[in-house]
């Protein structure tokens, strides 16, 4: 074999391996670009969970917000409960037995005074018969001192 023969086998050689390596850095662009195709997709998957992950932070703050109004409401409520316990003592303590005691002094004097109506108006009529009584009496008086 000649230096020629050899330098294009040579040649020959490197120009398969050119084509090997152009084949090679294809594939390689190939890769490299569904590489960036899935950085990119995860980008936005690890975006999409930063998302959500705000979203449950903002759940998580409204429930906070919601436990606490709750908190103060069931505060609320037992402050209530103790007030109507205390009112309700009030009425059963005080009130009662104060209408209790009313009680007990207005039936007699409800019957004094129903009795007392009935002496008003045996009065009345007495008072009445009196005054006829007496205007008979001034007539006759008047009758008697006219001189006939």
């Amino acid at each position: 074999m000649t230096n020629d023969e050899k330098f294009d086998l040579i040649l020959s050689s490197i120009g398969k391996l050119t084509n090997k390596f152009d084949s090679l850095e294809n594939k390689f662009d190939g890769l490299e670009n569904r590489f960036d195709s899935l950085e990119n997709r995860f980008d936005n998957l690890e975006n999409r969970f930063n998302n959500l992950e705000n979203r449950f932070d903002n759940l998580e703050n409204r429930f906070d917000n919601l436990e606490n109004k709750v908190d103060k409401i069931e505060n609320k409520v037992d402050r209530i409960e103790k007030e109507q316990t205390r009112i309700n003592m009030v009425i059963e303590n005080d009130i009662k037995k104060n209408i209790d005691i009313i009680i007990e002094n207005y039936e007699p004097a409800a019957k004094a005074m129903v009795e007392k109506v009935a002496d008003i108006d045996s009065l009345k009529t007495n008072v009445q018969l009196l005054n006829r009584i007496v205007a008979e009496h001034s007539d006759r008086i008047d009758k008697i001192s006219k001189p006939a």
